[in-house]
């Protein structure tokens, strides 16, 4: 079954279109912040806690579920929280689960600063919001506002305009960005599973991204997330244009192999150049929904048809490279 919008399908990853998978694949790995990450002891830290907290996690209310797996996790990845962190808007009250500092100082400053007021947010870089095990991030529940999850740590995002934001129902962890609230777009982890499988390259993406660490600003103010969301869009814009030029290059290429010894007509030609065309923008639109998770490219049934999984097997050609060493393939 595909994976949904609000719920990982027990996939370690669900890209929902923040980072694209080039960057997050092929850039991201040489940054300095994520190659020299050793997330050894977090990740046994972490999954002592799960052995120790799993079990009750299902049975647990929201407030448990916080307090004994969510609160200590935010411990290790070295937040400093407040929470409840209410405030007052011209529509009501709203009230995310946690705000997050920099350090314990910042947070009781903030402490001081006057009670329901967003001024209290002022040094904040992130904010939290927490749910009851496994808890789909959209379905609504009722309520004033009739929102789910999904949609409500969108709405503290644009009221705070705090740059980013964190969901979690314990097992799957969400990251968003204010930048693109208006999209919708995050990137998931099912933390859990990762924890299951062991596998300290996803792991170490999830140590990164999720860190305080992560809203630590440089000298121009940018933190690393914010970073990285500059350089995915560059690389995006460059991808873009390289690729519109390798659309055109190959139209020729595609149109000579469609019309194979068919005879060069004009009637002939045109056709092969119509097909080659509506063949080509079939493909760019596939691309684009793997690239934004808009189709299941993690989905078992799905994945081995796709491009993504095309991509990867023409990076190594067999016999074309010496053993142990690979042959890289431009991408696209």
């Amino acid at each position: 079954m595909p994976a949904s919008q609000g719920e990982l399908d027990f996939l370690p990853v669900e890209n929902g279109g923040l980072y694209s998978e080039n960057f997050l694949e092929g850039r991201l790995p040489q940054w300095s912040e994520y190659r020299d990450c050793d997330c050894s002891k977090l990740m046994d830290e972490v999954k002592s806690l799960w052995e120790r907290e799993g079990p009750s996690l299902p049975k647990a209310n929201e407030a448990q579920v916080e307090e004994h797996f969510v609160q200590p996790i935010l411990d290790l990845l070295g937040h400093a929280w407040t929470p409840q962190a209410g405030y007052s808007t011209p529509t009501g009250r709203s009230v995310p689960d946690y705000a997050l500092f920099l350090s314990d100082e910042a947070r009781l400053a903030a402490a001081q600063l006057g009670k329901g007021s967003l001024d209290r947010f002022r040094d904040a870089v992130a904010l939290a919001e927490a749910k009851e095990f496994e808890r789909p991030f959209n379905t609504r529940r009722g309520g004033a506002l009739n929102e789910d999850p999904h949609a409500q740590i969108l709405r503290y995002l644009n009221e705070t305009r705090l740059g980013w934001g964190i969901l979690t129902n314990g097992r799957s962890w969400r990251l968003y960005s204010y930048e693109r609230a208006t999209q919708g777009h995050y990137y998931g982890v099912d933390l859990v599973a990762l924890l299951e499988r062991g596998d300290p390259g996803e792991f170490r993406r999830f140590a990164v991204l999720f860190a305080r660490s992560a809203l630590d600003p440089d000298e121009r103010g940018l933190c690393l997330l914010d970073r990285m969301l500059q350089e995915a869009e560059r690389s995006a814009v460059a991808v873009g244009d390289a690729l519109e030029r390798q659309v055109f290059e190959a139209v020729p290429l595609l149109a000579m192999g469609l019309l194979g010894e068919e005879a060069h007509s004009e009637e002939s030609l045109a056709m092969a150049f119509e097909n080659s065309l509506v063949f080509l923008y079939r493909m760019l639109f596939c691309l684009h929904a793997e690239a934004r998770g808009l189709l299941p490219v993690d989905n078992p049934h799905y994945e081995p048809q796709s491009l993504l999984q095309v991509r990867r097997d023409v990076v190594v050609v067999p016999g074309d490279a010496p053993e142990g060493e690979q042959r890289e393939v431009p991408h696209a």
